[in-house]
């Protein structure tokens, strides 16, 4: 038999036996409560900061176009689905919405304002890759518990975030006293 075929017949039962989703997701317990939070890459080209169309509701006609930063911090960004290691079939998109919720509290915000300069910085170019935290809850459902594969319920992707900050690691968040 042909070694190249035989080195891409072992590469392709690899990528059939190991799922997309078998990354490492960190699992947090807080309260009782599991959160699945997801170390992901930004490269040039898989993201998007342009509002696709499919996105826009007439309810909000000034969220169309280029993705903004807010005052509050808050902003949007868009993943292409197809890059996402975790299934999203109800999403009928080719991307999905990654939200960094805002803050009331502005001496908190500038992990995000941070964050948003270096999104801008992998897609200018002057950074090849960035990677960013996802939390994946509310909008996950448990497929498999052992061995763990989960998939998205929507379009819906959320920037890890506790205590109004940016958490830019999947550990445990440690609360000082």
């Amino acid at each position: 038999m042909n070694p190249i075929k035989s080195t891409l017949r072992l590469l392709l039962l690899v990528f059939l036996i190991i799922p997309a989703d078998a990354q490492e997701i960190a699992i947090n317990e807080t309260n009782g409560r599991q959160y699945f939070h997801l170390a992901h890459t930004l490269r040039k080209g898989d993201f998007s900061l342009t509002h696709p169309d499919e996105f826009f509701d007439p309810k909000y006609p000034d969220i169309k176009g280029a993705c903004e930063l807010g005052a509050n911090g808050y902003f949007t960004i868009y993943i292409r689905k197809q890059l996402f290691p975790i299934p999203a079939p109800n999403c009928k998109s080719d991307w999905l919405k990654l939200t960094m919720k805002g803050s009331n509290d502005l001496s908190k915000i500038k992990s995000k304002y941070e964050l948003w300069n270096q999104i801008q910085e992998v897609e200018s170019g002057e950074w090849d890759q960035l990677q960013v935290i996802i939390e994946l809850n509310p909008y996950v459902t448990i497929i498999s518990a052992d061995p763990l594969k989960l998939e998205l319920d929507y379009c819906n992707l959320w920037f890890r975030c506790a205590y109004d900050q940016y958490i830019p690691h999947t550990d445990p968040i440690r609360i000082k006293n």
